[in-house]
């Protein structure tokens, strides 16, 4: 291969490497829905066999798991909602001064 071909595939790489804000907050919340609902499924488990409460200790916790899931996904749903607002409005700025 030529030198030409080495640096477009060595600057494709480049550029996907590159996590922008918005890549992190989204894996972010990832981890947000699952610890919430895995931990409250581990955790009610545990409690139920240290109990010897059947599943009811694992069915309360993992609901409140799912609750606190959507809680995240709902607050990062408007901060996005409001990050995307606040770029709009930085656009329209710019367009009104440099017209």
């Amino acid at each position: 291969m030529d030198d030409e071909t080495n640096d477009q595939i060595k600057n494709k790489y480049d550029d996907s490497s590159k996590l922008t804000g918005q890549d992190l907050r989204a894996s972010s919340l990832g981890w947000e829905i699952a610890i919430p609902i895995v931990g409250g499924a581990i955790l009610g488990n545990y409690l139920d066999r240290k109990f010897d409460s059947g599943i009811y200790l694992t069915m309360i916790l993992l609901v409140l798991g799912i609750m606190a899931a959507a809680y995240f996904v709902i607050r990062y749903i408007y901060a996005e909602r409001a990050l995307l607002e606040e770029d709009e409005d930085d656009d329209e700025e710019e367009d009104f001064y440099f017209h």
